[in-house]
């Protein structure tokens, strides 16, 4: 019964070794990066303009994916998935859920010590997904 537990327990501890605890353990240079991008994502949803909603979501899961930021932050890879989607299906079903799993990540954010900048851009991109929501479903 020991072994079983403890071969559960192994990876559930390592896991949570890796995860980050808080917005915290990401560096600042991590959430300088993070509102750079969040900035321009911003930038592109205002000017509606497929060209640049292409070049700033293009590798968004590497840049933001792995960087030890919280689940609210990686919620950039939602906008840009729901961004997508729109683009090539235009109003689908897929797109309301992915602009409603956009907004409910980035509606988690909590303020950042290391960046305050990171937290008022992810309650102006989770407005911009309510905005589009209501708009196109």
């Amino acid at each position: 019964m020991n072994r079983i537990v403890s071969r559960i327990a192994l990876p559930i501890l390592l896991l949570s070794a890796a995860t980050p605890a808080s917005a915290q353990d990401a560096s600042p240079q991590v959430w300088n990066d993070w509102v750079y991008r969040a900035g321009t994502l911003l930038k592109a949803i205002e000017s509606g303009e497929e060209s640049q909603v292409n070049l700033y979501c293009r590798n968004i899961q590497r840049e933001v994916g792995g960087k030890y930021l919280p689940q609210w932050a990686t919620g950039l890879i939602y906008v840009c998935d729901a961004l997508k989607t729109g683009l090539t299906q235009g109003r689908s079903r897929a797109l309301c859920n992915r602009l409603r799993n956009a907004e409910s990540e980035l509606g988690k954010a909590k303020p950042v010590e290391a960046e305050p900048r990171a937290y008022p851009l992810a309650r102006q991109l989770t407005e911009a997904m309510r905005g589009l929501r209501q708009g196109m479903c």
